[in-house]
């Protein structure tokens, strides 16, 4: 599958794509799916209602606190990745035992 990354800029702005452009900060790498999914349920709307912001960041009074705010939120995003990815095992591994008790 196709990996996809979401990024962020200073401003906040969360964007996504194949990489992390320069002057960018990496949040989550992972399909598609599963990417677009996590940040969309952690991330915020600008004003525009279309527009996703890190949490933090803009309001931020310095670039040491808009760090903090995009690393709060790439460790949220990860973990649910994570927690994301181990029921998907969880489930393979139900289907699979069925398979297995069936035959």
């Amino acid at each position: 599958m196709k990996e996809t990354v979401a990024f962020c800029w200073r401003s906040g702005q969360i964007e996504f794509g194949s990489g992390t452009p320069p002057n960018s900060l990496p949040l989550l790498q992972g399909t598609e799916a599963e990417v677009r999914a996590i940040v969309g349920v952690l991330a915020r709307y600008a004003y525009d209602n279309v527009t996703l912001l890190v949490p933090g960041v803009p309001e931020a009074e310095s670039d040491l606190k808009a760090v903090d705010a995009v690393i709060s939120f790439r460790q949220q995003a990860e973990q649910r990745l994570e927690q994301r990815r181990a029921r998907a095992r969880a489930r393979l591994a139900l289907t699979a035992d069925r398979y297995v008790e069936a035959a």
